[in-house]
């Protein structure tokens, strides 16, 4: 890692997870009045939402200090939001958007410290009613991995805008990815998922309810992990079994721009599998209610509150972190405090609740507790 992403990376983080004395732009307020640029498209795809395949804008606000237009190196940190990759109050809950309460608040503070944050909505839709175990699965993944396509191709999007179009926004060259629940878990994807042979053909991946086993992610019928090139999905409209045409479900934005971020964070969020996680890749950090009934803290079942129902078994922010710090990913956070102020419960010592957690004061990992 490079001195500047270190310097990048520790400032995030202290941002997040504690309160320092001085005026120090991206680690304090620097100014209060905020500019909101509502839903710039920053690509199209296709989404199966209305349940037919159509081609969708992908629509994202940003947030920047007013007066700051001529800043033109700003940090950037996208936040992604909760929801079950469902519409909010369809989902059972009411949160599913880029204008949900916190992700709005948390950009709010991350551009009086003088980044440019971004709100992101990507693409949602599966299937949580189906009686399949693995329709469920295969669906859900299959929302993720077009999520983690969103958000790259909203990486491209803003270091394009640099590149062509004058950089309207003020784009820097550092880039964090973070989210709340399913957002947590797409930030962690973006931070790991990067080989198809190993980590997407796994036994726990492979539908086996067929006569051939097919896995739950095909790249040439989804496209890439960078959404770069087509995907496309036979099909039969004839009705005589033999497919006669070829159905569009990913389309190519930004080719040619980095989709490489500098850090993650998640909170509430969890991998599908730890073996996704490898080291070199960018530092993580988590926060997670240590009794998270909906995302394992450690390793344990993803229930999906639209129905309760049981999707895959997963691991948690406890995981995470303590597989990224053996790899040395994490080392940036080194001898950082996990102690900050928790107004709301009061317990901001992050060494005791990782004691009540039982594990270790990790680096970069502040296990929420709350009553019960």
């Amino acid at each position: 890692m490079t001195q500047s992403k270190t310097l990048f990376t520790v400032a995030l983080l202290t941002g997040i997870l504690s309160t320092s004395v001085a005026q120090t732009r991206y680690l304090d307020d620097v100014g209060d009045q905020i500019v909101v640029t509502s839903n710039i498209v920053y690509g199209s795809n296709i989404g199966i939402i209305s349940q037919t395949p159509a081609l969708e804008e992908l629509k994202m606000d940003l947030y920047q200090l007013a007066g700051d237009d001529t800043t033109t190196n700003k940090p950037v940190v996208i936040m992604l939001h909760t929801g079950s990759f469902l519409p909010a109050i369809a989902n059972g809950q009411p949160t599913g958007d880029k204008t949900d309460n916190a992700v709005v608040e948390m950009c709010k503070r991350f551009a009086k410290k003088g980044y440019l944050a971004v709100a992101l909505n990507y693409r949602l839709g599966w299937n949580p009613v189906s009686t399949s175990e693995d329709v469920r699965r295969a669906t859900l993944i299959q929302a993720a991995y077009r999520g983690l396509q969103d958000t790259k191709t909203a990486v491209r999007f803003l270091r394009k805008s640099a590149a062509e179009d004058g950089n309207p926004y003020g784009v820097g060259d550092k880039f964090a990815i973070g989210g709340y629940g399913t957002g947590g878990y797409l930030s962690l994807a973006v931070a790991s998922l990067n080989d198809y042979e190993s980590e997407l053909l796994m036994a726990k991946f492979i539908d086996n309810s067929g006569d051939t086993p097919m896995p739950y992610i095909i790249p040439s019928v989804l496209g890439n992990f960078e959404a770069t090139d087509y995907g496309m999905m036979p099909a039969d409209t004839t009705g005589d079994g033999v497919p006669d045409i070829n159905v569009p479900l990913c389309i190519p934005n930004h080719v040619g721009f980095s989709s490489e971020v500098d850090m993650v964070f998640n909170a509430g969020g969890a991998l599908p599998d730890i073996s996704w996680l490898d080291a070199g890749e960018v530092p993580i950090a988590s926060m997670q209610n240590i009794l998270d009934p909906d995302a394992p803290y450690a390793e344990g079942n993803v229930i999906v509150p639209t129905t309760g129902e049981f999707v895959i078994i997963a691991h948690g922010s406890q995981i995470v972190q303590e597989t990224a710090n053996s790899y040395g990913n994490n080392d940036v956070f080194a001898g950082m405090s996990t102690t900050l102020n928790d107004a709301w419960y009061g317990y901001g010592n992050g060494a005791e609740n990782a004691a009540a957690a039982g594990h270790d004061d990790l680096p970069g990992l502040f296990g929420m507790v709350t009553p019960a």
